[in-house]
């Protein structure tokens, strides 16, 4: 028998003799009054004893309730302290939530509310209005079937403040693994949350500040331009040549040029030679205005190849003495042995500065010699080419000097009268070979001549880098973005009216371009992108709702949280030298004029993409068919259209009833709004129906909807008549269909 055991009997025992002595101590209570004092007396011991006994067998419960009271008040203290909030919970549910038992210091704390306030009540109370659904949603599963939970609670504290909470909870269970509680560990992140949203405002902001910068210097520029009537002049210049005047000139040099080939007389060949001169020197002029468009907008680039330097010197210098001796003036050059023979660099650029120097000398000598010399030196930089161009000519005052490189600019106004030129040349060159980091200058006495000369840093290349130089840039994308065959690339085109859109649509495909998306407004572009990453997207500028100028720049918006940039090209029926710098300004990357041309598409592809083999047929690469001199041109250019059909007699049609559809619709628009209050929805229509028809090869067509464009605030009786004329054409065009 054990202690415990032998400890408990005797404890029974007492017990048992303390209630014999109670009945003694009632049986004899009235008879013997000393045999009642000696009953009480043992009652009284055995009482004591018993208390005794009591103490000793519960002693160690006794001491195991106090080790667990210590326990407890420690396990508070630690949990008081904690500097996450803690709550019990009960483990039934009340509405899918449990009531709180229990909240430290932290809680309250946090939360604002005391413990009175919080205890019976349930979390429900605590979560924010704008909590997700989805979250609460799986909280409430978790707590229904007793699984663990986490997540990012927002919650709003007694004040009304907003905070966020990262909240742990798992259930408590029993030694049966019943759950007897809910425990709850949350920690206050408002402050990340608050961090991370002023990080991404940060860069809201910066994107916005962005553009507001760029909408301030565009401001500024028109300022500058109303401010400075003439230089608005150069730039309406600008704008207008260079397409207007291309097409005709170069179509008047074709057609001098088969004449010059045909039976004439000298005095004929005389006048055809002159013809021929003169469209030349006029289509220089074009050039050098688009170069130089080009470089104020930023829109040129240098190329880097590897090339055979003193080889294109010499060409050059052969290309300009027959120039040189018509005027019987000497031309040589000469190319020091310390000049590399292959550098690195852009040789159609540097050659046209050289032309531009030595053209210059050349022309303003009438006696004597040109001498171009090239050579190398060395300084702290590194190796630098030195290109100087010597002449016995008029040369230049002193006072001229700092003037000479300025656009529109000639070092004597007389100067124009008598040896032409437009004073870009030199201001273009001047700008190349800053390009090129390098330094341009003149040294000059009037009547001897000048020494204009320039430096550039000199990059050696070998004859190897010659021949493989082109197959590597046939390869190399941007530095940042690796070229994927147009077959992965993921496609997104933005343009409102059907036509134009059916027909991008079929010549990309012709590109190969298999995964196309397709939207009819800006607005639709900038919510797919921000649903979906695309390597490429085709941008019509003019749309309603949104243009493609406002949606590129929200699209650009949306790339400041990333480090993803989506190539962006224009597609518009403005065909200006100042659209295309709009465009640019706007943030797209590229531009491409309608109606579209295929042989302008490739090249701009070829920048971002690989092209495998298209299905596309260039109409320029068939024969030529026989021409036959007719009266009127056709209404529609065929080789144009089966830039998209391929000529398949059905797709012809299909698109054809189409195009005459929506024409019908926009004839519509032209009739409803002849008045002054329609001039913005005149010019619209006119502006989708010129695309149109230019993409369908309907030109007439194209040319009398421009006119429209462009005279949209006419009256209404001159506006009539350009209707009448439109709705002529465009049943010349459904006629030609009909044939």
């Amino acid at each position: 028998m054990t202690k415990e055991q032998r400890t408990l009997r005797g404890y029974y025992i007492t017990v048992a003799l303390l209630a014999l002595s109670m009945i003694v101590h009632m049986l004899t209570e009235s008879r013997n009054h000393t045999i009642e004092m000696i009953s009480s007396v043992a009652m009284m011991v055995a009482l004591l004893v018993l208390i005794g006994m009591t103490l000793l067998i519960f002693r160690p419960q006794l001491r195991l309730i106090r080790e667990f009271r210590e326990r407890a008040l420690l396990l508070e203290t630690a949990i008081q302290s904690a500097n996450d909030a803690i709550l019990l919970m009960s483990s039934q549910l009340r509405d899918g939530w449990p009531q709180i038992m229990y909240v430290n210091r932290a809680f309250t704390s946090i939360s604002g509310y005391s413990a009175e306030e919080i205890l019976g009540k349930t979390p429900e109370m605590l979560l924010d209005p704008f909590t997700k659904r989805e979250t609460i949603d799986a909280l409430q599963q978790a707590l229904k079937h007793g699984e663990p939970f986490k997540d990012e609670l927002l919650n709003t504290a007694k004040d009304g403040r907003h905070y966020w909470m990262d909240i742990s909870l798992m259930p408590v269970r029993s030694s049966e693994g019943s759950i007897t509680h809910f425990a709850a560990i949350a920690r206050d992140i408002t402050a990340k949350k608050e961090e991370e949203m002023r990080e991404k405002n940060m860069w809201l902001e910066l994107g916005r500040a962005n553009l507001k910068a760029e909408a301030a210097t565009r401001e500024l520029q028109e300022s500058l331009a109303k401010a400075e009537a003439a230089n608005k002049a150069k730039s309406d210049f600008l704008a207008n040549m260079s397409h207007e005047l291309r097409t005709p000139m170069n179509g008047v040099l074709g057609m001098a040029q088969l004449l010059a080939d045909s039976p004439l007389s000298d005095e004929q060949r005389e006048l055809v030679s002159t013809i021929n001169s003169s469209g030349e020197g006029l289509l220089l002029l074009l050039n050098d205005i688009l170069d130089f468009s080009k470089i104020e907008a930023g829109a040129l680039t240098l190329d880097h190849s590897a090339f055979n330097f003193s080889d294109m010197l010499h060409k050059l210098g052969n290309l300009l003495r027959p120039q040189a001796e018509k005027k019987q003036v000497e031309l040589s050059v000469t190319c020091d042995e310390e000049v590399p023979d292959y550098v690195w660099g852009d040789m159609n650029r540097l050659r046209q500065i050289i032309t531009n120097l030595a053209g210059n000398a050349i022309k303003f000598t009438e006696h004597g010699h040109v001498h171009i010399l090239a050579s190398l030196y060395h300084d702290n930089d590194g190796d630098k080419l030195h290109l100087r161009v010597r002449d016995t000519g008029v040369g230049i005052a002193a006072d001229k000097l700092d003037l000479i490189f300025d656009k529109f600019t000639q070092a004597d106004t007389s100067i124009t009268r008598k040896y032409g030129g437009t004073g870009l040349g030199l201001a273009i060159s001047k700008q190349l070979v800053q390009m090129m980091n390098g330094t341009i200058g003149v040294e000059s006495t009037p009547g001897k001549g000048s020494t204009f000369w320039f430096t550039i840093p000199c990059e050696p290349a070998e004859a190897s880098d010659e021949i493989t130089t082109l197959e590597q840039l046939r390869t190399l994308a941007p530095a940042d973005m690796p070229k994927i065959p147009v077959a992965e690339a993921q496609v997104l085109l933005v343009e409102d009216y059907p036509v134009n859109q059916l027909f991008a649509e079929k010549l990309l495909r012709k590109f190969g371009f298999v995964h196309i998306d397709k939207v009819e407004d800006g607005f639709e572009a900038v919510i797919r992108c921000s649903e979906k990453n695309y390597d490429i997207i085709f941008m019509d500028c003019q749309m309603p709702k949104m243009d493609g100028y406002l949606a590129t720049q929200e699209i650009r918006i949306q790339e400041t949280t990333s480090t993803r940039h989506t190539i962006i090209v224009a597609m518009t029926a403005n065909a200006l030298v100042g659209d295309r710098e709009k465009c640019l300004a706007a943030g797209m990357d590229d531009y491409l004029s309608k109606p579209l041309r295929a042989e302008h598409i490739r090249k701009t592809l070829q920048t971002w993409f690989l092209l495998g083999d298209s299905q596309l047929t260039l109409t320029a690469n068939q024969p030529a068919a026989a021409q036959v001199i007719v009266s009127e041109p056709p209404a529609v250019d065929l080789n144009q259209l089966r830039l998209f059909t391929d000529g398949d007699p059905a797709e012809e049609k299909a698109l054809a009833e189409l195009f005459l559809q929506q024409a019908e619709q926009m004839i519509t628009v032209l009739e409803q709004n002849l008045s002054d209050s329609g001039h913005d929805a005149w010019k619209s229509a006119a502006h989708r129906f010129k695309g149109s028809s230019g993409n369908l090869g309907a030109s007439q067509l194209y040319q009398l909807c421009k006119e429209a464009e462009q005279h949209f605030s006419d009256s209404e009786p001159q506006k009539l008549a350009m209707l009448t004329a439109i709705k002529a054409e465009t049943q010349r065009v459904a006629e030609f269909f009909a044939a």
